[in-house]
């Protein structure tokens, strides 16, 4: 059997989807599978892949989900043409590229990670040679492809998010290891519609001694920040840490009081999405502010883990504003019940098993 994971994600890159999309292949290597990913490859890059890939160079555009997809297509094509490749079982997330496995009639799966298949003239295309099975998130997207799609319950499992066992630490330079100062850390997207701007804003009626770390894409968004901070009567003590591997992500995290997940209502996957963020934010010790939106609260409710959670009504800065008043009231010495996140391999190993059953029947 090999697996080959069909992403319209650029690779390598800094987005929680193609971080996704690597981990789990590197996790179905480690279990013994020979694993390829297709994707779409930055200019100029020539770094070497940790699994098997193939990848096509093509700018950010609103075409380029469509042009990956022709590029599944005719390499789904020649594999069938020329290497008759009846074992190979694709993996997709994206529309084009699951119709292209249905017209060619492969093996494939669907890893669906937000609510697509919406249009029935696409469904109609889709269902001309069924996948595998469904690879949902979330149970918001179970009762999605159950009840809207018409999925038979049987033919969707469950896989959430899960975290790298690896928990090794670097230093980060410009973080200051002072133990009187609250610390917040806000660890992802700084796109404007995500609410860190609205956030640190509210910090102009706060007197408390914090500082405020930030890893992400900074300098993308440096001037809509800077307009902000500039236009604040008192300063924000804020550091903005631009991006960050995944070791200098642990140490941040640890070496935090507070843990930032921020969502608006204009996000398009919010009600559908399974936060990586949130996986990744449990397995540390540390309160979370999130905004109580059903995405977040099926995690919470499924690791019960309500004890470290600062909720705030999304959209509503009243409510965010009483959390952060909350938060830097409290005392630092909290303790929370202990988690075990599922890993990756987990994740590789729970769906390698439904494959390994389906190819047997």
């Amino acid at each position: 059997m090999k697996l080959i994971y069909l992403t319209v994600a650029t690779i390598p890159n800094k987005t929680a989807h193609s971080k996704y999309v690597m981990k789990l292949c590197e996790a179905f290597s480690k279990n013994g599978v020979d694993t390829t990913v297709v994707s779409g490859k930055p200019f100029g890059d020539n770094t070497e892949q940790s699994i098997k890939s193939t990848r096509l160079v093509v700018k950010e555009n609103r075409y380029k989900s469509f042009i990956l997809a022709i590029f599944h297509f005719l390499f789904i094509l020649q594999k069938k043409i020329f290497f008759q490749s009846k074992n190979d079982i694709y993996i997709v997330h994206n529309t084009y590229s699951a119709l292209a496995c249905s017209i060619l009639k492969v093996n494939y799966i669907i890893d669906m990670h937000s609510k697509i298949f919406n249009n029935q003239k696409a469904k109609k295309i889709l269902f001309k040679h069924l996948p595998l099975f469904w690879i949902v998130q979330s149970n918001l997207l179970k009762k999605f492809v159950k009840n809207e799609i018409g999925i038979d319950e049987n033919n969707i499992l469950l896989s959430r998010n899960a975290i790298s066992k690896d928990e090794e630490c670097q230093k980060v330079n410009n973080f200051q290891e002072d133990d009187e100062m609250l610390k917040f850390a806000y660890i992802g997207s700084l796109e404007p519609n995500r609410g860190f701007g609205k956030f640190i804003q509210l910090f102009e009626n706060h007197v408390y001694d914090y500082m405020i770390y930030v890893a992400g894409d900074y300098n993308r968004f440096k001037n809509y920040y800077d307009d902000i901070i500039n236009n604040m009567a008192k300063k924000p003590n804020i550091v903005f840490l631009g991006f960050l591997n995944d070791e200098e992500i642990n140490y941040v995290c640890k070496n935090v009081d507070i843990l930032l997940t921020l969502y608006t209502t204009q996000i398009s996957t919010i009600g559908y999405a399974s936060p990586m963020k949130i996986f990744e934010y449990l397995r540390i010790d540390k309160r979370i502010i999130a905004p109580k939106i059903a995405d977040i609260e099926e995690i919470v409710e499924y690791y019960d883990c309500e004890d470290r959670m600062r909720w705030y009504k999304i959209d509503d800065i009243k409510s965010l504003n009483s959390v952060i008043t909350k938060v830097l009231n409290e005392s630092r010495n909290l303790k929370f019940k202990d988690i075990d996140v599922e890993t990756w391999d987990d994740k590789a190993r729970n769906i390698l098993k439904i494959i390994n059953d389906r190819i047997k029947t």
